[in-house]
């Protein structure tokens, strides 16, 4: 399960509008192999619902998610890109500038996590310094059905600890279809974005109403200087 405490008790949700103030906005990227569930996790995260009908993403579809964590109000800008090789390089080009990276690989299925490794070095060419997070799919038919998992923790772990491009900040077996960590994954990725800002480690998206941030440098209050994708 998850190796990041739970945030739910950090988070507020927030109804996103035109007119809301965003303290920090962060462009993060959903990648990982052809029908592991990406989208599925996306649209559990910012509508709570689930369909079993979801059809494959085709190059990249945007989305986008409000809400408040310790007090301030964050803006998640979500890239959910196709998994299939042929949309690879139109899925690259949208790397850039990203904060935040989540690498989805399905828990039934031992291939889509063996591919990992190679989103993980997609990383690291096109991204550098960014926070990552895993999460493996479908924990509701292990969870079910335990003879159907062919990903360990354990597994996950030794790929994390060989991963050393960007921050790995953890990871989370996640279900879209009941829920089963969807928030906490994302809310502690936001979490990890913001506290990075705050030790001045990746570019600052704090904004105003005038300012349209991906990894501007210069936020309302001070300059920093550090590492995103670029």
């Amino acid at each position: 399960m998850a190796r990041i405490t739970s945030s739910n008790n950090l988070v507020i949700s927030y109804p996103a509008n035109e007119e809301a103030h965003s303290d920090f906005l962060f462009k993060v990227i959903l990648i990982g192999d052809v029908g592991v569930g990406k989208t599925s996790a996306l649209q559990r995260f910012k509508y709570g619902t689930y369909s079993e009908r979801m059809v494959n993403t085709i190059g990249v579809d945007f989305s986008y998610k409000t809400f408040k964590l310790d007090g301030k109000v964050i803006q998640l800008h979500i890239w959910d890109t196709a998994g299939q090789e042929r949309y690879r390089t139109i899925t690259q080009s949208y790397y850039r500038n990203a904060h935040g990276v989540i690498v989805a690989y399905d828990i039934t299925r031992e291939r889509t996590f063996y591919n990992v490794q190679r989103w993980l070095d997609d990383i690291k060419k096109f991204c550098g310094n960014v926070v990552v997070l895993v999460i493996g799919t479908k924990y509701d038919l292990v969870k079910a059905n335990p003879h159907l998992r062919e990903v360990t923790e354990e597994s996950v772990q030794t790929l994390m600890g060989t991963h050393t491009s960007g921050k790995i900040v953890g990871y989370y077996e996640v279900s879209a279809k009941d829920g089963t960590n969807i928030d906490d994954a994302f809310y502690s990725l936001a979490q990890a974005l913001k506290e990075r800002v705050e030790k001045v480690e990746i570019k600052n998206c704090e904004l105003s109403h005038t300012q349209n941030c991906y990894g501007n440098t210069t936020p309302l209050d001070r300059q920093t200087k550090s590492d995103g994708c670029c």
